[in-house]
């Protein structure tokens, strides 16, 4: 949950990464840069999965420097100023990528029959967290974020040293995983259409001409709602299910979208929030299948998970 906290202060706050930026376009840029990161790096892992496998420790050595890089605010020197922000951009993909892998990895492993109940809880979870973020000082900001980093690696590697040896479990094979790796294109279309709605509300959210600053904390509110509905489903009714997500996917967003044109521009926050709400139906929806796949089918958590985000990336 702290680490989903992490990402979600990246791509849900206007000033990314909390830079003292004064041409607020280039924020826009950097969260743009930073889904490009983020595709670079499930790119690579995917690639070497073979070797994170047996090198676990490699990725959360990766997630620990990248993140501590990105988030640890006001330590560069004036002359690196122009560099800094494209060095923190690529690590903070780095690091989500890498963490959220041995993250997934971990549930897949060890929560086998209620990963998707897992899922949805830290999703809950990890928006009562990320309120911290809105609720303190903006000054003191950078601090909750990098504490969300420090916090989420130290408990991983608590967990792997006390409880689960995870450099001990038996790799898979490459090509075997892919020999079962059967996700038809209709579940990975919807990852990318709802990345997609996810990318376009949030340039109309997060742009300096439209941004509201009440719209941070319904943001926050209305995504813990919908973590919370996920999360009763999951344990109750499992009525939420794709083929539901996937018939009102485009009237929902086409509502939301056709509404922009006619609302005045100061109230165009509105529909943004609800498409945003929806949105994270199918992004959970896909987290959801992505592990249920792999607990079911027995795949490389690793290399299957990192193909699948990329999708989300590209999309986003």
């Amino acid at each position: 949950s702290f680490f989903f906290s992490w990402f979600f202060s990246i791509i849900l706050t206007p000033n990314f990464l909390y830079a003292d930026i004064g041409e607020t376009r280039l924020y826009q840029l950097l969260h743009i840069g930073f889904a490009g990161a983020l595709f670079a790096a499930y790119f690579a892992i995917w690639r070497l999965s073979g070797f994170f496998q047996v090198h676990r420790g490699a990725l959360l050595v990766l997630s620990l420097a990248c993140g501590l890089v990105s988030a640890v605010p006001g330590v560069w020197p004036s002359f690196l100023h122009d560099v800094a922000l494209p060095i923190r951009t690529a690590c903070a993909g780095a690091g989500v990528a890498s963490l959220a892998t041995l993250w997934i990895e971990f549930l897949c492993v060890h929560l086998k029959d209620q990963v998707r109940v897992a899922i949805a809880s830290i999703f809950v979870l990890s928006f009562v967290w990320y309120a911290g973020v809105l609720l303190v000082d903006v000054r003191f900001s950078p601090f909750v974020v990098l504490a969300f980093v420090l916090i989420s690696c130290l408990i991983y590697l608590f967990l792997r040293k006390r409880f689960a040896l995870m450099d001990t479990m038996p790799s898979i094979d490459a090509k075997e995983s892919d020999s079962r790796l059967l996700i038809t294109w209709k579940p990975s279309l919807l990852t990318v259409m709802g990345s997609v709605a996810q990318g376009f509300v949030l340039y109309w959210l997060l742009q300096a001409e439209s941004y509201v600053p009440v719209a941070s904390f319904l943001l926050g509110g209305g995504s813990l709602v919908v973590a919370l509905l996920l999360l009763i489903d999951s344990l109750k009714s499992f009525a939420i299910k794709e083929s539901f997500i996937r018939k009102l996917f485009l009237p929902v967003l086409a509502a939301c979208i056709l509404t922009l044109l006619f609302i005045p521009a100061e109230w165009r926050y509105v529909p943004c929030l609800l498409a945003f709400g929806f949105s994270l139906l199918p992004y959970s929806s896909a987290l959801f299948a992505t592990c249920e796949h792999i607990v079911r089918c027995d795949l490389s958590s690793i290399r299957a998970f990192s193909w699948a985000r990329l999708y989300a990336a590209i999309g986003l």
